[in-house]
């Protein structure tokens, strides 16, 4: 599996939208977060901030303002 299939999965169990931070905690190098992004599969909303292109406007407002999403707050917007 590549990485960008991975990043996508990670994202889509944290509602599109997490810090790069995670991402890199999970082992997902720079070099693959921005291919990604150059590929247009993955968003950089802000510096520290990507989502997927999809992604729900009020989550990315929530991660940009530095909420964490929750399993509460993913079934609320299913």
């Amino acid at each position: 599996m590549g990485w960008s299939r991975t990043i996508e999965q990670i994202l889509a169990v944290s509602g599109g939208v997490a810090s790069t931070g995670d991402l890199l905690k999970r082992g997902v190098g720079e070099r693959a977060i921005e291919r990604c992004i150059r590929d247009g599969r993955l968003l950089r909303i802000r510096r520290g901030v990507l989502a997927l292109p999809g992604a729900p406007p009020e989550f990315i407002e929530a991660v940009d303002a530095g909420a964490r999403l929750t399993c509460v707050s993913a079934v609320s917007a299913a």
